[in-house]
């Protein structure tokens, strides 16, 4: 079924009320503009969604059909400006029905307007067999779930989804990413953080941020000037950190490896002796402040201002490893 716009509104309204915009300044008028539009889809289409200045609520419902509920609003101390800011800004839709994608463009014209505020706000109501694109300059993104496969393209927002049942990509600069839930995941965050509360396989790449991720089966990274937390490791983490710190707080009894290359930077791993492992550590111009992996090792050298330790607990197969490379490192 190709695409097809079902209906398109397009309100008017003028509120005799205080706004305030980021600088704390109020304003005598405030104008709304809404924009309500429909589309039909089948599962075979897509969505992209291209914003700017633009806040963003997401919600997945089992119509076969996209709404769009969009309100403009424009505050200004004259109400002439406060209208025609409402005329500046504008949402240009496409469905081409060549390529079955929906387009949702936020258009921001070249004016001259000055001391005037505006807010952008979008409710999208989404099938849950579209696949999504979302790219915003300037907003945050607030979803509930993702169905089918997502994209995310974000600067100076921030994103926040409770539930990603299969893949997304998120690409994050100047702004956090805040999952609750995720199937898999392929994260590059720079200047910003990333937090999961639970996810099966991710693949993230950070530079400047945070990670904090509770629980995570498998995790694929790159850590520069961004520390992380894991919280619970099931099955495996292959990690490289640099000029940062890295904490694993748990590891399940069928984890199978903990990888991590460091450089100038230190670890800390929750460790019980209860606990099956083999480990293998080697550091330059480093230090191991752990009496318990001092314990059980099987093999100590120093030499040259490198330290190797190797031995396990309760792990003579070596099927659960912790297998750490660093230079100028602590492990405790």
């Amino acid at each position: 079924m190709k695409a097809k716009i079902l209906t398109l509104i397009i309100c008017l309204t003028t509120l005799f009320a205080f706004a305030e915009n980021g600088a704390n300044h109020s304003y005598k008028y405030s104008t709304k503009r809404t924009i309500d539009a429909n589309f039909e889809v089948s599962d075979s289409s897509s969505i992209s969604l291209i914003g700017k200045f633009s806040d963003y609520k997401i919600s997945t419902w089992n119509e076969n059909f996209v709404s769009f509920h969009i309100e403009i609003i424009a505050n200004a101390d004259k109400q002439e400006k406060a209208n025609e800011m409402l005329y500046v800004i504008d949402v240009d839709f496409n469905n081409n029905k060549n390529k079955k994608n929906i387009t949702a463009e936020t258009v921001i014209k070249k004016h001259n307007i000055k001391n005037v505020s505006f807010q952008i706000s979008y409710h999208v109501m989404v099938p849950q067999y579209i696949s999504l694109s979302i790219y915003n300059l300037y907003g945050d993104v607030l979803m509930d779930e993702a169905h089918n496969n997502l994209y995310v393209e974000m600067k100076y927002g921030d994103f926040s989804i409770d539930e990603i049942l299969t893949y997304a990509e998120i690409n994050m600069l100047y702004g956090d990413a805040n999952i609750k839930k995720a199937n898999q995941i392929s994260a590059y965050v720079s200047y910003g953080d990333i937090n999961v509360a639970n996810m099966n396989k991710a693949l993230i790449n950070m530079n400047y941020g945070s990670a904090k991720l509770d629980a995570v089966n498998i995790l694929n990274g790159k850590f520069n000037y961004s520390d992380i937390v894991l919280g619970n490791v099931t099955q495996s983490a292959d990690i490289d950190i640099n000029y940062c710190d890295a904490k694993v707080s748990n590891m399940s009894d069928s984890f199978e490896l903990i990888k991590m290359n460091t450089n100038y930077s230190d670890i800390e791993l929750h460790l019980d002796e209860k606990l099956s492992f083999s480990y293998d550590i080697t550091l330059l111009y480093g230090e191991i402040k752990s009496d318990m992996l001092e314990k059980h090792a099987r093999k100590i050298t120093e030499k040259n201002y490198q330290k190797h330790i190797s031995g396990n607990i309760n792990d003579e197969e070596q099927q659960h490893k912790i297998v750490i490379k660093g230079n100028y490192s602590e492990v405790e």
